[in-house]
């Protein structure tokens, strides 16, 4: 099989006449393609160990149906497919299935192909983590799993593919290198897209004599609006956010007010809900209204309290910086990996699948 070499390396496609101080550079290089061309070695032999047909090839290297068999689940789960759970797929359905999954493969193998290449090792919390992983799937879907002739060192090795594409992202982006992203970048993306408070709803709507939820009238909105404000000001002088809302559970719908985090542009918030937070003046309780419900909310100064914020979010802000960047990269990597396929094995498989 073809070495894949990284984005980083460049080899000479002729080497001739070399001057001597570069003599040194060629056999570290030499030495660094023999060990990948082992590791890749390895990867071929886990990848592809004995089974009763392939049904894919990818660069040399054969996907057993068993290994084809999980990835194939995984693709099964996706929502656009989630109509297939009791009756076969049509036949464009099973193209794009296919297709999905053996891209899927393709990934695993390109991703794990590039970490031999950098002489990246998944380390032991990798390693718990796909050992954890694999052990609750197999505790759930162990019997499906068997009825479909995949075993637990296959789901082992799938999840190991994902831990490498993980450990593969936290190289680029947090080891070292010019992809690393600074702490203070992420803090100004965290502090720039999330905000936080303490707070309460009380919604515009009230169950009918039928028992049905009904709209508030404008004057019931009026006067409902006008006792929150006066529970706002009695809070903001002097009283107790948490005694009020006890002793106030059936204006404010609640008896506890809840500590919430809030993203820039959630799709399921309403217009400016994420910008009327942010802006109103932290540590002060203010009466927000929104077309269905209003909001006491006290902001929070996440910088006060990084441990309890900033802390918990920083890796979910790194891939929302950086996903869309990584996930190109993948792809160029996967792009490379071309996969043949053996139809008479597909089409047996197709068969037999118990959708």
């Amino acid at each position: 099989m073809a070495n894949k070499q990284p984005e980083t390396q460049t080899t000479p496609a002729v080497v001739t006449a070399l001057p001597a101080k570069r003599i040194g550079w060629v056999k570290k290089l030499t030495i660094l393609l023999a060990a990948v061309g082992m590791a890749l070695a390895i990867l071929s032999d886990v990848w592809s160990r004995p089974r009763d047909q392939w049904i894919l090839q990818i660069e040399g290297m054969a996907i057993s149906r068993e290994m084809y068999s999980y990835y194939l689940t995984q693709t099964l789960m996706e929502s656009r497919f989630a109509a297939l759970a009791d009756r076969k797929p049509t036949e464009t359905q099973w193209a794009d299935i296919k297709t999905m999954t053996g891209q899927s493969i393709r990934e695993a193998i390109a991703v794990q192909n590039e970490l031999a290449v950098r002489n990246y090792k998944l380390d032991t919390a990798y390693k718990y983590d796909v050992s954890t992983q694999a052990a609750h799937l197999w505790r759930f879907y162990g019997n499906y799993y068997k009825s479909l002739g995949i075993t637990k060192p296959t789901v082992t090795q799938a999840e190991t593919a994902k831990a490498a594409k993980k450990m593969l992202f936290d190289a680029l982006y947090t080891k070292a290198g010019k992809r690393v992203v600074p702490d203070a970048a992420i803090q100004a993306y965290f502090y720039g897209n999330y905000t936080a408070y303490v707070g309460v709803r009380v919604y515009t709507t009230a169950a009918n004599a039928a028992g049905v939820s009904a709209d508030l009238t404008p004057q019931q909105i009026s006067v409902l609006k006008t006792q929150l404000s006066a529970l706002v000001e009695s809070i903001n002088g002097g009283k107790d956010f948490f005694t009020a809302a006890q002793e106030n559970t059936t204006l404010l719908q609640s008896s506890s007010p809840s500590d919430t985090v809030v993203k820039k542009d959630n799709p399921g918030d309403p217009p400016q809900f994420f910008e009327k937070i942010f802006n109103a003046p932290k540590g002060k309780v203010t009466l927000l209204e929104f077309p269905d419900f209003f909001l006491l909310a006290r902001p929070i100064n996440m910088r006060e309290s990084p441990e309890e914020y900033y802390n918990g979010y920083r890796e979910i802000c790194l891939h929302e910086m950086k996903d869309a960047e990584f996930n190109a990269l993948v792809d160029a990597m996967t792009a490379t990996f071309r996969a043949d396929e053996n139809k008479e094995a597909l089409n047996q498989l197709y068969a037999d699948w118990k959708f």
